[in-house]
């Protein structure tokens, strides 16, 4: 059963941005670093395509059932294979391991088309980046008066 209550976005800026990320390319794990353009051989792979990491699991940043996080994951698979032309796996975990979360790097998914998937699976942020351009951390919420980052986009709802 899925807790209550969503936890304060500025909290969780924080956390995404000492989270760490990895996208497996090639039978081998990349590391991901916001405010860093993506590794060498990632940016090759991808070319000048738009990047986005998504996951499907625990939405609203919550813990929710393994089960209900697999249904989501596959309904994300399925959406962007319609969406964008490459996707690859992704894990994100807290700086310790803790909280692991699988996900993918959708290859030629524009921000605001990663946006709306983010937000059709209940997701408060996500990294996007294009070309040699920085990993950048989108958080779909409003900017709370404390929340002050480099590298991190406030995508108001709608």
């Amino acid at each position: 059963m899925a807790q209550t209550g969503i936890p304060d976005p500025h909290v969780l800026m924080q956390a995404y941005l000492a989270a760490r990320y990895r996208v497996q390319l090639e039978g081998q794990w990349q590391p991901i670093t916001i405010g860093a353009p993506a590794p060498v051989r990632l940016r090759r792979h991808v070319a000048h395509a738009p990047c986005a990491l998504l996951t499907a699991f625990n939405p609203g940043s919550l813990v929710h059932e393994e089960a209900d996080n697999r249904r989501a994951d596959a309904a994300l698979q399925a959406a962007l294979d319609a969406a964008c032309g490459q996707r690859l796996p992704s894990l994100a975990s807290a700086d310790d391991g803790q909280w692991p979360e699988p996900g993918w790097l959708a290859v030629g998914l524009t921000p605001q088309a990663a946006d709306t998937l983010a937000r059709r699976f209940g997701q408060i942020d996500l990294l996007c980046w294009k070309a040699d351009d920085v990993v950048r951390l989108r958080m779909l919420h409003r900017r709370p008066r404390a929340a002050s980052a480099t590298f991190v986009d406030w995508m108001a709802p709608d």
